[in-house]
């Protein structure tokens, strides 16, 4: 997957909303809460495009637009890409983070319960600093 700004992320997130959209149904989702011209966001919609995030079709004056990632994809890439530029030895601290401030049912609790549990079998005794020296304060090198 491409690289996004945040802003880019604000029209997929558009398009993965629903099957296909038109340029108009874009802008006038974005505008209800961005300061943003009508010619900003087509700008974005080309960039998705070009960058293939989005596949386009002519229909008539219009055009409409799909995302070619599922949601699901885009939020992975974008999760683990985070992570790895994060000290391995800071991942746990920072899930910790998420699990408090993550809203959850009891199905969530129970459903990541069994993760854990599952982890049991191949966790290790020390989670080991792969960056280079100079690169993190984990004062493992």
């Amino acid at each position: 997957m491409s690289h996004i700004s945040n802003a880019e992320w604000e029209v997929m997130r558009v398009a993965w909303a629903s099957k296909e959209v038109t340029s108009s149904y874009i802008i006038d989702v974005l505008q209800q809460n961005h300061d943003w011209s009508d010619s900003t966001i087509k700008t974005m919609i080309t960039r998705l495009v070009e960058k293939e995030m989005l596949a386009s079709r002519r229909e008539g004056r219009r055009f409409w637009y799909r995302a070619l990632i599922s949601e699901e994809m885009g939020q992975w890439t974008c999760v683990s890409d985070t992570f790895a530029k994060i000290c391995v030895t800071n991942h746990k601290s920072l899930i910790e983070r998420l699990l408090l401030d993550t809203p959850m049912s009891l199905k969530d609790v129970a459903d990541l319960e069994k993760i854990l549990q599952s982890k049991k079998s191949e966790a290790v005794d020390e989670v080991v600093c792969q960056c280079l020296p100079g690169q993190c304060s984990c004062h493992h090198h």
